[in-house]
């Protein structure tokens, strides 16, 4: 998030800071749509049994490391302002699902994405929910597969910070299960470690062999999106952002897709190559995230959200649904899927 003001502290010793031009953004969306929140899943898999003591203590810890995930928005010189929650470790929102399997999670998925809204005065601006742990057994091996379901407000974090959330939450499992110590020292948090960056450039990746799997075509367009960030063939919308005025570019937006316009029709956003506990040293591995975004309406007809996490790719599609149906969405990407197929002779 924009670190453009420095962090001070409250008469009560409590972190506040201003928000900045991208927070005041989603926190406008959120007020012109009543929602601007970020679901996500994530799915894990061990041969023992996830402790949901550990769990908790694992959520609470994030909750010590990350100052964000203890914010609320207040207001100070009629300014828009985060401010550390009192007793923010006992009103975190966590929830155990003992009524749904975690197999079954795509059902409390859709649940939890039309959840309460997020009370923005008083916090937390995020929740999560443990479901009910399920086992595979083949063979002799039993395979235990748990699911976390969370939903935060887009105002403190977006999709990289979280993916880095999910990441520091399976360390910190790993560490509780095998007993070790925990660094609990909070990072320095930096500008530069967030924001959501667009191509200038439109991707254009030759096909060289007719025996070119899929994933290696996949490779190949997270190279040339990178190529692109490095050569400096992008912006910034975090700067883009600082250099309007917030309110009146919601309002065009706003106007735009009431009456039937687009920006464009097409839009996507490479995440990369992420990675999670890629040497091993947790018993929980992960086995799988979703991304679900309820927001305003936005300007463009689809998009594609495309990330891989430890060598697997992960797809996620939006769609505008006063514009185009569910069926025709998938249609879309069923169509999508098999070009790209048929590109690489897959």
């Amino acid at each position: 998030m924009s670190m453009e003001h420095d962090i001070c502290y409250t008469t009560t010793g409590k972190l506040s800071r201003r928000l900045g031009s991208f927070e005041r953004y989603f926190l406008a969306m959120a007020e012109g749509s009543n929602t601007c929140y970020i679901n996500t899943v994530l799915l894990l898999e061990s041969k023992v049994q996830l402790d949901q003591d550990h769990a908790k203590k694992a959520l609470l810890m994030l909750l010590e490391r990350f100052p964000l995930l203890r914010m609320r928005v207040t207001e100070r010189s009629n300014q828009p302002c985060f401010e550390e929650m009192e007793n923010a470790p006992q009103s975190m929102d966590f929830r155990r699902m003992e009524n749904v399997d975690s197999e079954n999670w795509l059902h409390a998925f859709e649940k939890q994405i039309n959840g309460a809204p997020f009370n923005t005065q008083q916090g937390p601006l995020w929740r999560v929910s443990l479901l009910r742990e399920t086992c595979d057994a083949t063979g002799q091996e039993i395979v235990y597969k748990n699911t976390l379901l969370f939903t935060f407000h887009h105002v403190i974090c977006d999709a990289l910070s979280i993916f880095e959330l999910k990441k520091k939450l399976v360390e910190f499992l790993g560490l509780l299960y095998n007993g070790e110590a925990i660094e609990e020292c909070q990072p320095k948090i930096e500008s530069e470690g967030f924001g959501l960056y667009v191509s200038f450039a439109p991707l254009q990746i030759m096909v060289n062999s007719s025996n070119k799997v899929f994933w290696e075509f996949a490779r190949a367009c997270t190279n040339e999106v990178h190529r692109d960030i490095n050569a400096g063939n992008h912006r910034n919308t975090l700067k883009l952002l600082q250099c309007v005025n917030v309110p009146s570019f919601w309002t065009l937006l706003c106007y735009e897709t009431e009456h039937g316009l687009s920006k464009s029709l097409f839009n996507l956003t490479n995440l990369g190559a992420l990675s999670i506990d890629q040497e091993g040293k947790s018993p929980y591995k992960f086995a799988g995230s979703y991304l679900a975004v309820q927001i305003a309406p936005v300007g463009f007809v689809m998009g594609n959200n495309i990330f891989t996490v430890n060598d697997r790719l992960y797809w996620t599609v939006e769609y505008s649904p006063d514009i185009i149906t569910k069926s025709q969405a998938e249609e879309f990407v069923d169509l999508s899927l098999r070009i790209l197929m048929d590109a690489c002779a897959w």
